[in-house]
């Protein structure tokens, strides 16, 4: 049995994947496609300089905050994450994994995932629905990422696409996903 459609959107950072992805579903949304999941999105303090970050659930279309400015949190690289906000994007992922959804984005499966930990237990069940997704993912997590997506749905495997962080590969991977 082949797996729902999953393409896995590669990215370096400051390759814009985020907006990329916001983007991308707001095109779908336009066409009445039913997005759900979360997108991270960059707040700045000035031009050039991040202050921060916050979830942006797509269905919902609401902001929370995902790191603070003081040296407490889960630390992951520059970021000090707020609990919450990490326990927030993993009820997102629940609740859509339990809803009636079109296509579900998620940014990001990084290395508080990678652990097992972050939202890694909501992925799996959004992995196990059968709907289209798009996963972002450092080059450097790629292996972790199949790892874990041959753990928790190896039927997925079969249709995993690895696309560049582009407008283009994204629309033509929907494309191909919908006409299927």
């Amino acid at each position: 049995m082949i797996g729902a459609p999953l393409a896995t959107l590669v990215y370096a950072p400051n390759d814009g994947k985020s907006d990329l992805l916001a983007d991308f579903a707001g095109r779908r949304r336009a066409e009445g496609v039913v997005v759900d999941g979360v997108v991270i999105e960059t707040l700045w303090s000035q031009p050039g300089t991040k202050s921060g970050l916050q979830l942006r659930a797509l269905k919902a279309d609401r902001a929370t905050p995902l790191t603070q400015p003081y040296r407490e949190g889960i630390v992951v690289g520059r970021w000090h994450l707020l609990p919450d906000g990490v326990a927030t994007m993993a009820r997102i992922l629940e609740r859509a994994a339990a809803s009636s959804t079109d296509l579900l984005i998620v940014d990001k499966f990084g290395p508080l995932e990678g652990r097992g930990l972050g939202m890694a237990s909501a992925l799996r069940k959004a992995l196990a629905k059968p709907v289209p997704m798009v996963v972002a993912v450092r080059h450097e997590f790629l292996p972790a990422w199949r790892s874990f997506v041959a753990d928790a749905a190896p039927t997925r495997l079969e249709t995993l696409t690895e696309l560049p962080p582009d407008e283009a590969a994204l629309n033509a991977w929907w494309a191909a996903t919908a006409c299927a």
